[in-house]
């Protein structure tokens, strides 16, 4: 990915990013997807995190 981008989340809405999406998980694990718009858990209750 070429562009760069700094968000600011809140724990109470998940955090909508215009994709294609990189993110690199806590054990350095890269997930891609190229939807037009991803949605990201910030609340941490969810089975699956990004």
């Amino acid at each position: 990915m070429n562009d760069a981008a700094a968000f600011t989340t809140q724990r109470t809405v998940p955090l909508l990013v215009e994709g294609p999406v990189e993110v690199t998980l806590d054990d350095g694990t890269v997930v891609t997807s190229d939807r037009f718009c991803v949605a990201l858990c910030t609340c941490r209750r969810s089975r699956t995190y990004p």
